[in-house]
């Protein structure tokens, strides 16, 4: 995914921005972000239901994909 359109995208906030970079970081350490979103929320100072509002957000609009392997949630970067 380019960075730049994430970035550039005025249909986001800028929370929702902070967000994804923090999945694309923690995509480019791992293969995907496994953190919770109280995980998320604490590190970005914002609350659980922020952090989930975020995220269904980027998942709608096409730059994360969210998907469950066992009893953890993965939010991976999409290669569009």
């Amino acid at each position: 995914m380019n960075i730049q359109k994430v970035l550039h995208d005025h249909s986001l906030t800028s929370t929702e921005k902070v967000v994804y970079m923090e999945v694309y970081t923690q995509s480019k350490m791992k293969y995907c972000c496994t953190m919770t979103n109280s995980e998320l929320g604490r590190l970005l100072g914002v609350s659980q239901k922020t952090i989930s509002r975020s995220l269904t957000k980027l998942h709608k609009s096409d730059y994360i994909t969210v998907f469950t392997e066992g009893v953890t949630r993965v939010a991976k970067i999409n290669k569009n």
